[in-house]
Parts: C-alpha cells; sequence; structure tokens
C-alpha cells in the first residue's frame, strides 16, 4: 500500500479500568484475567478537487420590464462568448433559476430588476479558476456580474477509504505497542474497532472555512481500536 502522501499519526485514548483497577493513567483495561487499551488512530491525506461548480449570476436593472430583459439577453450573450472564449464548453454550461422583482424607490419611480444565472460544471478546474479571475472584467462592458464563486469538490473518497483505514489502524496498532513496551507487555488481536467518519477540509483555510471554495483539501479519518494486551 502506497502512502507515501497519506500523513499518519496517533493518539492515546484515556480510559478507565473496568472491574475495579485503575492502573497508570487508565490506559488498561481489566475484565477478569483479559486486558486491553484502546487507541485512536488518525489518517490524513491530501488531495485536489476533481470536479468544479461554478454558478455566475448576472442581472439588469431599468426603467421598464422589456429594456431589462433587453439587458439580461445581451448580458447573456455577452457571458456565452465570455466562457467561450476562455475554454469552457458548451455542454459544461446550463441556465440556472431566474427572477424579477420591482424596485419602488422614494420618488416614485419603479425600476425594474432581473437577474438570470449560468451553471459550469466540468472537472477541468485550472481552466475555471482562470475565468474566475476574469469574470469582472465583463463589468467594463456593461454586464453586471452579482455573484461568480466556484465550489470544489473532491469525486474520490471511496477509492482512497481502504488504504486511509488501513493506515489509521496500523498506527493505532503503533501506539499500543508503544503503550504496552512501556509497561512490559505485547499487543495482541483487535478486539474491537471502530471506523470513525471521513472528513474533508480545507488545506490551507481556517476550521470555520468552506472547504467548497478550497481546490486543495485534506481527508481526514480518525479509528478506535480496542487491543488485546498480554504478558
Amino acid at each position: 500500500m502506497n502512502t507515501g502522501n497519506i500523513i499518519a499519526a496517533s493518539i492515546l485514548a484515556v480510559g478507565i479500568a473496568v472491574g475495579g483497577c485503575f492502573v497508570g493513567h487508565g490506559l488498561f483495561d481489566f475484565r477478569g484475567s483479559a486486558r486491553s487499551v484502546e487507541v485512536r488512530g488518525l489518517a490524513e491525506k491530501q488531495v485536489k478537487a476533481d470536479i468544479a461548480v461554478w454558478t455566475v449570476r448576472h442581472g439588469a436593472n431599468a426603467p421598464s420590464l422589456a429594456e431589462a430583459q433587453t439587458q439580461i439577453a445581451r448580458n447573456s450573450e455577452a457571458l456565452k462568448k465570455f466562457f467561450a472564449a476562455n475554454g469552457i464548453k458548451e455542454d459544461e454550461i446550463t441556465i440556472g433559476d431566474g427572477s424579477v422583482w420591482e424596485d419602488r424607490r422614494n420618488d416614485g419611480s419603479v425600476f425594474y430588476n432581473v437577474e438570470r444565472s449560468f451553471i459550469v460544471r466540468t472537472k477541468d478546474i485550472d481552466t475555471v479558476q482562470k475565468a474566475n479571475q476574469k469574470v469582472y472584467d465583463l463589468v467594463s462592458d456593461g454586464v453586471v456580474i452579482r455573484s461568480a464563486t466556484p465550489r470544489y469538490s473532491f469525486s474520490g473518497l471511496n477509492a482512497i477509504k481502504p488504504d486511509m483505514i488501513g493506515e489509521a489502524t496500523k498506527n493505532a496498532r503503533e501506539a499500543a505497542k508503544r503503550f504496552a513496551q512501556d509497561s512490559g507487555s505485547e499487543v495482541g488481536a483487535i478486539l474491537s474497532a471502530n471506523q470513525g467518519l471521513f472528513s474533508i477540509a480545507a488545506r490551507d483555510g481556517g476550521s470555520n472555512e468552506d472547504e467548497g471554495t478550497f481546490v486543495d483539501k485534506t481527508v481526514r479519518v480518525v479509528t478506535t481500536v480496542n487491543f488485546m494486551i498480554k504478558d
């Protein structure tokens, strides 16, 4: 198993002895003549997003609905040309939702707002990143871009799960071995194991940041394993 880019660590879980005996800091669990130690193994893998979903919303505002619709039609054509010029294929683009509402002003006048969107879905992450850096240049051509933030996702989680679970379990055993050596014992068979949930976070973002806005991500899993301890 290739774990060259899997960063693994292991965490000892502090437990309290069941059956009336507290040893050290509670890492041993005595049940009659059986002894066990519970440890956690952590595995992390750096991955890159392989799907981009880019929703580009554009709008128009005019004193008549007909004029606003004319502006929207012109903007839509400008965006289609922009997508084509920046390497986005026609079959990667769908038309999203739209909306129309009135804007009543203090002087009694009424303006009409029309908003539409295009949704780009592609595996070409680099193309979307480059196009996203240019899309607001369309403002100079009169195209009002109201939002255009790509979201990036990683679809290969199932393919890397087995290796990551194996690595986390391996490192849980290493942690158990270190503890057992310190106590003059050996690690035996697995008595029970619990796989935690896989999580995906932004590699370079904070814990509260939306990972969907980042291309580089960290996949993480923690396993909890109970090993038999023998003399």
